[in-house]
């Protein structure tokens, strides 16, 4: 999100394994440009505004179809590796999620992607989801979690559903509230860790992949090395501890009572 094509190729080259895009994030032809394809596993997204209801004669499967095929032109690829549903409530509120869904699966059968995915669905979201998955179901639900949003009954029933949970901002966006909290920092100053290199690694013991974001060597040297290692039990045991529920990440139109049957996805 927001990087550009030298920040890009800065990450690539420390050997960061994937990029993350979306079309939201207004760079796909500057990550297009940045790829090694040889060598990154690629993530795109059907954006909200094309998983409603349409008008005139379009429908919400050949807006996904459009959305698809222009964002693998911007990034100069003929497939993706994964590709994601980015929100759920427009495909919820207007009753096309079934579409949306079978228009990703057509995707895949097209070759035009290699698993599929979804980013922000609650458990209510994807029981809703699951019913109407026809030959693929959900691979990844991509969410944001950190110590401060731990979405613990999110992981369990994932868990139980064989769908793997990526973590998005699980550096908090580098807000202080998360990198400077007084259990972060103790366990940082325990195990010789930085505060970014504790939260990767907690969300990576849990069986959680991660999505950190970071645009500077320094930074990208410290997300690798979390990558490997494992924190101490009672290290966990004072991440998990932490009750406080915050998000980074919360747009309007996912909060409860947005829209009217809000109930089924809200956070």
């Amino acid at each position: 999100m927001e990087l550009k094509g030298a920040a890009l190729g800065a990450m690539l080259r420390a050997g960061f394994p994937a990029v993350d895009t979306a079309p939201t994030y207004k760079n796909e032809a500057a990550v297009g440009a940045g790829l090694q394809r040889e060598r990154q596993y690629l993530i795109c997204k059907v954006p909200r505004r094309a998983s409603g209801a349409a008008e005139g004669t379009s429908t919400a499967a050949a807006q996904v179809r459009a959305a698809v095929a222009a964002s693998l032109r911007k990034l100069c690829v003929q497939r993706c590796d994964l590709l994601l549903l980015h929100w759920p409530d427009r495909a919820i509120e207007d009753g096309t999620l079934g579409e949306v869904w079978r228009a990703m699966e057509a995707a895949r059968e097209a070759g035009e992607c290699g698993a599929l995915g979804v980013c922000n669905f609650s458990v209510a979201a994807l029981q809703t989801l699951l019913p109407l998955c026809t030959s693929s179901p959900p691979a990844v639900n991509q969410v944001e979690r950190h110590p401060l949003c731990q979405q613990r009954a999110l992981l369990e029933f994932c868990a139980a559903h064989r769908i793997v949970l990526q973590a998005h901002t699980p550096l908090g966006n580098g807000k202080a509230q998360l990198l400077q909290h007084a259990a972060v920092v103790r366990v940082a100053q325990a195990s010789g860790l930085t505060p970014a290199g504790v939260l990767l690694r907690w969300n990576l013991a849990h069986g959680v992949a991660v999505a950190p974001k970071c645009s500077s060597t320094a930074h990208a040297e410290d997300v690798l090395e979390a990558a490997t290692g494992t924190l101490a039990p009672e290290h966990m045991a004072a991440l998990d501890a932490i009750e406080t529920t915050h998000r980074f990440v919360n747009p309007p139109f996912m909060g409860a009572g947005a829209a009217r049957n809000s109930a089924r996805y809200s956070w």
